[in-house]
């Protein structure tokens, strides 16, 4: 058996950034866990774990899955795909209270309410679930404006 059998890499913003070889699979995998819990908060953290004689991914963390996920508010427990270029600052949702529309001829915005939801973090790292979606939080209830279709 090789001594670099099993190969674990971490990349972040796409670029390799740490990896190490084991010749034991459970010590891999011991590691490959070990991994999530201390670089899994990077932004556009990946971490796959190879099986280099066989040429094949054994585990791959965060998987398929790139998403935001909601906590509170009415989009709670919500899931949507991460935009292009990685998560947003601050992710608005329309809400579904109505508001009176102005006259058509009004040269105003039309207020329209949006729950806001900013990225959860602890010790300054954006914080993720389990299967690596993004966690965002929701701040407050506000009023953007949004130019009136005349």
């Amino acid at each position: 058996m090789s001594n670099q059998r099993y190969h674990l890499t971490l990349t972040t913003d796409g670029r390799p950034a740490m990896h190490g070889w084991w010749a034991n699979e459970a010590t891999a995998r011991s590691q490959f866990t070990t991994w999530i819990g201390a670089w899994g908060e990077l932004l556009d953290a990946r971490i796959a774990l190879v099986n280099e004689e066989a040429g094949e991914t054994i585990a791959d963390w965060p998987g398929q899955v790139r998403g935001i996920r909601f906590v509170g508010g009415s989009a709670d427990g919500r899931t949507f795909t991460v935009p292009n270029g990685g998560p947003p600052p601050i992710y608005l949702i329309p809400t579904p209270q109505p508001i009176p529309e102005p006259p058509a001829d009004s040269p105003y915005a039309t207020p329209t309410r949006a729950a806001e939801y900013e990225p959860l973090r602890e010790d300054g790292w954006l914080r993720r679930a389990d299967d690596g979606a993004y966690l965002y939080e929701l701040r407050r209830i506000s009023r953007t404006c949004q130019r009136s279709r005349s």
